[in-house]
């Protein structure tokens, strides 16, 4: 995944990711995306993520080679480089978290 398809996760991200974060913020210098973690339920235990656009390469090599489980949809619209919001959304949370953790 280059450069520009790394911006184009982030930016299918912004549609993507806005249930569960309550901000994200794109730094192209430093080539990080910032991410904060909703307090959507009122638990007060949200986090920040700096994720490097290494970061989001490696959460999407994760994804091809099934090492984190995902529907077919979702990984043909990544390994096709076609990532809609939706995909967007699993790669953030597969480079924050580890996982996804929402639906």
């Amino acid at each position: 995944m280059n450069d520009r398809a790394v911006l184009d996760v982030i930016e299918m991200a912004s549609y993507g990711i806005g249930y569960w974060a309550s901000s994200a913020v794109v730094d192209e210098d430093a080539k990080t995306y910032t991410v904060t973690e909703g307090d959507f339920e009122g638990r007060g235990d949200t986090e920040t993520f700096v994720l490097t656009w290494q970061a989001l390469r490696v959460a999407a090599n994760k994804l091809i080679r099934f090492s984190v489980p995902v529907n077919r949809d979702i990984l043909a619209s990544i390994v096709n480089n076609d990532v809609d919001a939706t995909a967007a959304d699993v790669i953030v949370q597969v480079a924050a978290f580890g996982e996804v953790r929402y639906s």
